[in-house]
């Protein structure tokens, strides 16, 4: 199988699994993004932590459960988020705790991992539900395509195109033609989305500012991503699916955006 016959396949099988998680049930839309939160936690807790200690691997696992405790949560019982920011500290003074029988020579480094997760991945993804919960999850579909039409645009038009480096020290591959291209298709993307009235409630000028959230947040998110892969000197984040990187490669981009369109959404 070649790289491109490899892409394509992992590509329908995302698309698939996506589609199903999304649309099925309100529990396969909640498993879907609880796996999505754990996969993202386990790459970022591989690339960051130290390694050194007798508890490495419990360590990942534990802050695999710490950080999607808060999704969880909101995810079974439909808590306020208020009440998930006493949790948030109440985990992260419990993961110091741990740090003082863990043996590791670096335990502050895991603490500010484990915090990192948590406001990077958990907080995020527990925002989406809240999102859901007052929508539905057209909406969440819709910032999907969003994400991924920005992503696109940027990917063919910038590949063409793009001459002008735009971060060149953390992704020398991002053009400032190919941002201004994604940018651009998301917007045109989410009028499109508006004018077919996708989602109850939501109005073309609520799609016209969603897209340009999307267009600009989610671009940042990938250059996060890509600042931290740098920073560890790796390219993917992981390898569960194959041609494509891992959680955290797909996924970079929409969790970013969340905080900013749960700010626009409820304000």
């Amino acid at each position: 199988m070649t790289v491109l016959q490899q892409r394509a396949v992992t590509a329908t099988v995302f698309t698939a699994v996506m589609l199903f998680g999304l649309f099925t049930n309100e529990w396969t839309f909640k498993l879907l993004f609880a796996i999505v939160t754990g996969g993202c936690l386990w790459e970022l807790t591989g690339m960051l932590m130290s390694k050194d200690g007798v508890f490495y691997t419990l360590r990942r696992v534990l802050a695999v459960m710490i950080g999607t405790i808060p999704y969880m949560i909101l995810a079974t019982y439909n808590s306020e988020v208020e009440l998930l920011q006493y949790i948030l500290f109440a985990l992260i003074f419990s993961w110091i705790i741990l740090e003082l029988a863990a043996q590791s020579t670096q335990p502050f480094q895991n603490i500010g991992v484990l915090t990192t997760g948590l406001i990077y991945i958990g907080m995020p993804f527990t925002l989406l539900l809240s999102i859901y919960y007052v929508y539905d999850e057209k909406l969440i579909f819709g910032l999907l395509l969003l994400t991924w039409s920005n992503d696109t645009w940027a990917y063919l038009i910038g590949s063409k195109i793009g001459k002008t480096p735009l971060l060149p020290r953390i992704s020398p591959k991002k053009t400032l033609e190919g941002t201004i291209s994604g940018f651009i298709g998301c917007v045109l993307t989410a009028a499109l989305i508006g004018y077919l009235g996708y989602v109850k409630d939501v109005t073309m000028t609520d799609w016209l500012i969603l897209g340009g959230i999307v267009g600009i947040f989610g671009t940042i998110g990938d250059l996060v991503e890509s600042m931290l892969k740098r920073s560890v000197g790796v390219k993917d984040s992981g390898t569960f699916m194959p041609g494509h990187g891992g959680f955290l490669d797909r996924f970079d981009a929409f969790m970013f955006i969340i905080p900013f369109v749960m700010l626009y959404l409820f304000s």
